[in-house]
Order: structure tokens, then C-alpha cells, then sequence
């Protein structure tokens, strides 16, 4: 199958499982229908990931919900960029056969909580018409500057008429095998607070935004590394991907997009060395620096890298964007 843009709703899988549909698109157009899978469906895995900037107070927050059928994993971390240092805290439960918890579509109502048995996290998402609300508490973690507990309580604005960037791509020798992802960005934060320890931060006040990267993927591992990259500014915000999240790269500028495809990851064996984004056209020519790393100690989350973004991005007009330290982070998996 061809990939291109979808400009309509499609569904990912037939009555049998297989997929049905590949390419990318604008809106969620892909309608995924968990019901044709077996209810204890080997190699799925489903993810919501938000990842909330902080300008103000320069930090990072990562809340992530991951299922894969046989075990739920939810985690929480906090990167300090003053202090280039990651902390965390992650809790998994096992839950005999296919329970989903997590929805299956980004743009539905929907919600997920999660309490572990000694209490040392809790996690609740929902998402009501335009608004995600987040909630969650780390009571015992112990963040870089060395106060202890972290705790959140906001609502994300999404509003309906917001672009957003989704693919749908295959294997060739597997049919049932499909990964589809969708990237949400940016999402500003409109009320709501973040406590680390004794100090309170109002999120709104501080300009903060987020980004949701929600997946839905089965059968897609052994297929080599794969790379993501994300930055979030009050101006210009940028996603891309690689491998089989190659048709996420977009370009968001007063909250519409400019698709611009394959992005190659150039990067030294060491990743605290400056990375190298571009693409074929020419489009994309930016300098990735690293400041600290976050390596999840739940399977399957791979490495994150928080650093800035230099360059510049050109969009389908010839509009050239400089991007002078843009805040942002890349992630890179062995799938």
C-alpha cells in the first residue's frame, strides 16, 4: 500500500484483524477498532504519553499510561534543566486478559486511573469535549534539588478546530501488524498547578504547554531503533519521526500544519553529543543539544533526551522559521 494523505475516516483493520489502511493525516481519521482483536492479543501495545514545559520554572513533567495486554504500566518523571537531572517513579499491575483501560480513540471522552498498592503513585487522565485533565501525585519522590514529593492537578485546552498529526504504517510480511500514532501539540495549559515539595507553581501564569503522543501498535518490534523528536513553543512547535513514525514530521504555526515528512536522526554513539536533523528536501536543517537524559525503568519506554533545538524549519510555502534554542526533547527505542 501507497502511503499518502487521508483526508477522510478510514478504519485500521478489517473484520479479521488486518490492517486496513496506511498513510497520514491532518485529523484523526483513523478509526481503530479494538473489538476484531482477541481479547488477549499478543504484541499490542497502547500508550498515552503527555509531556508538559514549563518555561518559568525550566522543567519538564512526563505522564505516561502503557498497556500491552497483560500488564499496565503508568510512570511519572520530572527533569530539572537548571540542575540537567532526571527523577522518576513508575508502578506496573498485571490484569488477567484483554481489560482495556485506555481509549481507543484520542478524541473521545474518555478517562484512566491508576493507584498502586503502596501508594506511591497515583494517576488520573481524562478528557471531557476540549479539555484533558490531568491529575497525579508522587508523594515520595525525590526531585534533583532534593525536596520530596510531586504532585499536579491541570486541564489542557484542545480546542476542535486544532490540526493535529496522525499516521498508520504496516509490515509487509505480517499483515496483522500495524502501528498507528498520532502527535497533539501544542497543548496549552489553561489552569491548574504543579507542587514540587514545598514550592507551588501556576502552570497558566508560567505559559506552560504539552504535547500528547498517543500509540495504538502490534506486532511492530525488531524492526530496528526508532527516533522522535519534539519541541513546544508559544510561536512555532515541531514534531518528527523516523522509521515507522516517519510521516509525523509537522510544522505548527497558529495552530495549523505543515506536513514535512522523513526526518533522519544523525547521531553519535555518545547522545549527550549535538544531533543532527534533516531531510531529503532540505526542509528541515536543525542542531539537537542535549542537557540530561531520562531512561524509564519500565520495558518498552526507551531513552528520552532533553535539550534545545537550532535551525531552521521551511514549510510548504518557502517560509523559512528560525528556531534559536527552542526547548524540546528526542526519544529513541529499540523496537
Amino acid at each position: 500500500m501507497q502511503t499518502s494523505e487521508v483526508t477522510c475516516q478510514k478504519a485500521v483493520l478489517t473484520p479479521d484483524g488486518d490492517l486496513a489502511v496506511e498513510g497520514w493525516a491532518r485529523a484523526n481519521y483513523f478509526a481503530y477498532n479494538r473489538d476484531v482483536l482477541p481479547r488477549r492479543t499478543a504484541g499490542l501495545v497502547e500508550a498515552d504519553i503527555y509531556t508538559l514545559y514549563n518555561p518559568g520554572a525550566s522543567y519538564w513533567i512526563t505522564l505516561a499510561l502503557i498497556d500491552d495486554g497483560f500488564k499496565s504500566t503508568r510512570f511519572v518523571s520530572f527533569t530539572d534543566l537548571r540542575l540537567h537531572r532526571s527523577v522518576q517513579c513508575s508502578a506496573s499491575s498485571r490484569h488477567p486478559g484483554r481489560m482495556p483501560r485506555l481509549a481507543a480513540s484520542s478524541s473521545e471522552d474518555s478517562w484512566s486511573t491508576f493507584l498502586d498498592r503502596d501508594c506511591r503513585l497515583t494517576l488520573t487522565i481524562m478528557k471531557r469535549d476540549e479539555k484533558r485533565h490531568l491529575i497525579f501525585n508522587a508523594p515520595g519522590l525525590v526531585l534533583p534539588d532534593g525536596s520530596v514529593g510531586l504532585l499536579g492537578d491541570f486541564s489542557l485546552l484542545q480546542e476542535r478546530t486544532q490540526e493535529s498529526i496522525s499516521s498508520c504504517m504496516g509490515r509487509q510480511d505480517d499483515p496483522k501488524a500495524f502501528h498507528l500514532a498520532q502527535r497533539i501539540l501544542p497543548l496549552p495549559v489553561v489552569s491548574g498547578y504543579i507542587r514540587r515539595g514545598r514550592e507551588k507553581d501556576m502552570l497558566a501564569m508560567d505559559r506552560s504547554l504539552a504535547a500528547l503522543s498517543w500509540t495504538r501498535s502490534r506486532h511492530m518490534k525488531h524492526l530496528g531503533r526508532m527516533f522522535s523528536a519534539t519541541a513546544l513553543s508559544g510561536e512555532e512547535s515541531f514534531t518528527f519521526g523516523y522509521g515507522c513514525e516517519k510521516e509525523l514530521g509537522v510544522l505548527v504555526r497558529d495552530g495549523s500544519i505543515t506536513h514535512l515528512g522523513e526526518v533522519d536522526f544523525n547521531l553519535h554513539k555518545d547522545i549527550m553529543k549535538p544531533w543532527m536533523l534533516k531531510d531529503a528536501r532540505g526542509d528541515v536543517d536543525l542542531v539537537f543539544t542535549p542537557q540530561c537524559t531520562l531512561s524509564p525503568d519500565c520495558t518498552g519506554c526507551g531513552t528520552t533526551v532533553f535539550g534545545h533545538f537550532s535551525g531552521t524549519v521551511t514549510d510548504a510555502g518557502g517560509k523559512i522559521t528560525d528556531i534559536d534554542g527552542t526547548a524540546g526533547c528526542c526519544s529513541l527505542s529499540q523496537s
